[in-house]
């Protein structure tokens, strides 16, 4: 018997005996069958991508103007990608924007950065650790150093430790939580804490967003220590200019 897709000679053992094999079997469905299959695929793709990109054309998810379909594969294009839903790359900036404005994403990114401090992981500053009172205490800053290294000189002092304390606080609905600096002991049990803060006078939008922030931050830490019978040590350049110098200074020559 001849097998009517490969047109070898064969015994009949599989099925009818049309074929020698199922693979013969079924690529001679495939054969006998092939432009409509590829009608099929050609139509289940257009109909795919009309799904995807809509008609003809689109609406821009920021400025809400229609624009072609061909246009969003050009924009696509000059993004360097596939697909885009943008008309133009401001459009797509001015939703980046919009974004990273939005309570929820700076929410987000707050709840991140708690983590963060909450793990001992700091980001800004020069990190260092100086030896004070018997152990090693973490500074995010050289402002830091100086204040440790200020208290050491102060005989009124007894331990100086990384502040544990959390305040939590509303800004712009959300929901932020503040961790002061240190808790200072002092030698008659008495306890204070204390914020390290720049007061560096930039004109930046940071610089004026910080100083917003340290004016929030000093009422805080203020009810707090009045709640709790405790002080309150603002630490700022201005404190201990000298001292602030000469860490800088040595900071600078250990390097």
């Amino acid at each position: 018997m001849v097998c009517e897709n490969c047109l070898s000679s064969h015994e009949g053992e599989y099925g009818s005996g049309r074929f020698c094999c199922s693979k013969c079997a079924r690529c001679y469905s495939t054969k006998s069958k092939r432009a409509e299959i590829n009608e099929r695929v050609s139509s289940s793709l257009r109909n795919r991508n009309r799904n995807t990109f809509g008609t003809d054309f689109l609406t821009c998810p920021t400025c809400q103007e229609k624009f072609e379909r061909n246009h969003f594969i050009e924009t696509a294009k000059k993004f360097g990608k596939n697909k885009t839903k943008f008309c133009s790359e401001n459009c797509k900036i001015a939703a980046k924007l919009s974004q990273s404005k939005s309570p929820a994403f700076r929410q987000k990114l707050s709840d991140a950065a708690v983590r963060r401090l909450e793990r001992g992981d700091t980001w800004f500053g020069k990190q260092n650790f100086i030896e004070a009172f018997g152990k090693s205490i973490r500074c995010d800053s050289l402002l830091e150093r100086s204040f440790v290294l200020t208290m050491t000189r102060d005989a009124r002092v007894k331990d100086v430790k990384r502040s544990d304390v959390w305040i939590s606080y509303t800004d712009n609905f959300i929901t932020r939580r503040y961790n002061p600096d240190f808790i200072v002991e002092f030698v008659d049990g008495k306890f204070a804490i204390a914020e390290v803060k720049s007061e560096r006078m930039g004109r930046r939008d940071v610089w004026e967003d910080y100083r917003a922030k340290s004016v929030v931050k000093r009422k805080l830490l203020e009810e707090y220590a009045h709640e709790n019978d405790m002080t309150v040590i603002w630490y700022t350049q201005t404190t201990s200019p000298q001292t602030y110098r000469e860490v800088c200074t040595n900071f600078s020559a250990d390097l």
